[in-house]
């Protein structure tokens, strides 16, 4: 399975990239990825109450990991932090994964979808999830965190979930409005989901303006853009 939560919104908008059997570009994770990541992992320690792992990228990490952990410390502990989860959308059930190491999502079934919630707290019968971020705003989706308190509602038991994004900055820890997602919502995001993973391995390519390079992993092997354009036809002429 290539679908996962946080490739979830490119499926939405074209699933032929997260198809299993087609070929994409693979780009290794850059400097600010590996800060992400030495940033979460800084934060999961903070949550689940053990030392403070060591990274290569600590040193820039840490100020923006500080800011995030002053945010955490005006909020009611989290429930848990960096939990794994695999949904299966033809079944609407999800099952927390045991993994030893980060975001390793160990075995799965040929349609369930893993996620990883950084997150999670339980707040009067509903689950709020918040997906921490240390890029650009322009990287952050929304149906990534539809995604994720579907599979969180349906791993704890309940029906109702708000959700938002939690930004950490080297100066400031900004957290987004929650937006709250009811039985009705995530009835439909169940749909829509299992709609992709049922289509999947014959998913075709659905053109639009979001087919860039630097966004659709496919967009090199794609079919839809192995003709020339009309433009390149013409500055070739």
């Amino acid at each position: 399975m290539r679908l996962s939560g946080s490739r979830y919104h490119l499926a939405v908008v074209c699933s032929y990239p997260v198809r299993p059997d087609v070929e994409v570009e693979d780009r290794p994770a850059g400097q600010a990825a590996r800060i992400g990541t030495a940033v979460h992992g800084m934060v999961d320690a903070y949550v689940r109450g053990e030392p403070e792992p060591e990274f290569v990228e600590a040193l820039e990490a840490a100020p923006i990991a500080r800011r995030v952990l002053t945010w955490l410390d005006t909020q009611p502990r989290p429930h848990s932090s960096e939990i794994a989860i695999a949904y299966d959308p033809t079944t609407d059930t999800a099952r927390k994964l045991d993994v030893t190491s980060h975001r390793a999502y160990g075995e799965l079934a040929p349609t369930e979808v893993p996620t990883t919630l950084d997150l999670l707290w339980l707040e009067d019968g509903a689950v709020v999830v918040r997906d921490l971020k240390t890029g650009a705003k322009g990287s952050a989706h929304v149906e990534q965190l539809y995604f994720q308190a579907l599979a969180a509602t349906r791993l704890l038991g309940v029906s109702r979930a708000r959700v938002g994004f939690l930004w950490g900055r080297k100066t400031k820890c900004e957290a987004d409005a929650l937006e709250e997602l009811g039985p009705g919502e995530l009835e439909v995001e169940s749909w829509r989901a299992s709609s992709i993973v049922r289509r999947l391995p014959v998913a075709q390519p659905t053109p639009g303006d979001h087919c860039r390079r630097y966004w659709c992993p496919a967009f090199s092997s794609c079919p839809a853009h192995q003709a020339p354009t009309e433009t390149e036809r013409m500055e070739n002429a």
